[in-house]
């Protein structure tokens, strides 16, 4: 199989920088990795072009168009290339913890479609978020546990390069998270949705956290801003 994996970037450049280089270094296994910036003023476009000879292709869009429109730029920029089998998106505020970690996502896919199983959504373990979500079953594949669920986060999401021959997210504006919508799709399909859970993929700090040192990275988002009232008012009783 032949694997491509994309970013998007939008300020942050401290995320994007624990992740890129390491993450890399520890896939055990070929890829072809992309990056979409979506007008940062942090550094992060220079530092991209800086390591340019790191990433198979750039993209450095001059404003935010959000993340449903920025995926589906770069999910066609990927088919119209027609040459890899799996599509990962690895958001820049994670980090790969497990050595070999794509390595074992392509053996769990491998042997996923080996089933005659043609629509999937999985993802390594993530660690570092508010609520876990919860396993439906688990089974080993390819010799990995796996847990099925009814969502992986868009945290680290491979799927078929086929789902977006099919399938385009709606162009919702903003922060807008794609991984539900392609969960969904892929359930209706028949297919599989879950997490290798010997892999780890931590997100970095938990959304609260990152609101709480990134607060214009989520200003447009009415939802996070409530959380982080909840959150203070929840600390100022502790007190």
């Amino acid at each position: 199989m032949r694997v491509a994996v994309y970013t998007l970037t939008m300020n942050r450049l401290l995320y994007t920088q624990q992740l890129l280089l390491k993450a890399q270094q520890m896939a055990g296994f070929p890829l072809d990795w992309y990056v979409f910036d979506q007008g940062s003023t942090d550094g992060t476009a220079e530092w991209l072009v800086s390591h340019r000879s790191c990433f198979k292709g750039m993209v450095l869009w001059p404003q935010n168009i959000g993340i449903c429109a920025a995926h589906n730029a770069m999910a066609q920029m990927l088919l119209a290339q027609s040459c890899h089998d799996l599509i990962m998106k690895v958001d820049n505020d994670c980090e790969m913890r497990t050595e070999g970690w794509l390595k074992a996502v392509v053996e769990v896919c491998s042997a996923i479609e080996g089933g005659g199983i043609t629509s999937y959504a999985v993802s390594p373990r993530v660690t570092g978020i508010g609520t876990p979500v919860r396993r439906i079953k688990q089974e080993v594949v390819a010799g990995h546990p796996f847990g099925h669920t009814q969502i992986v986060g868009g945290i680290s999401m491979c799927v078929p390069a086929r789902t977006f021959a099919e399938f385009q997210l709606p162009k919702i504006p903003g922060h807008t998270a794609d991984d539900s919508h392609i969960c969904r799709w892929t359930k209706e399909k028949g297919g599989v949705v879950g997490y290798i859970e010997d892999l780890e993929a931590h997100h970095f700090e938990t959304t609260i956290g990152q609101a709480r040192r990134f607060p214009e990275y989520f200003a447009g988002r009415k939802d996070m801003q409530h959380a982080l009232r909840v959150a203070s008012a929840e600390q100022q009783r502790a007190k």
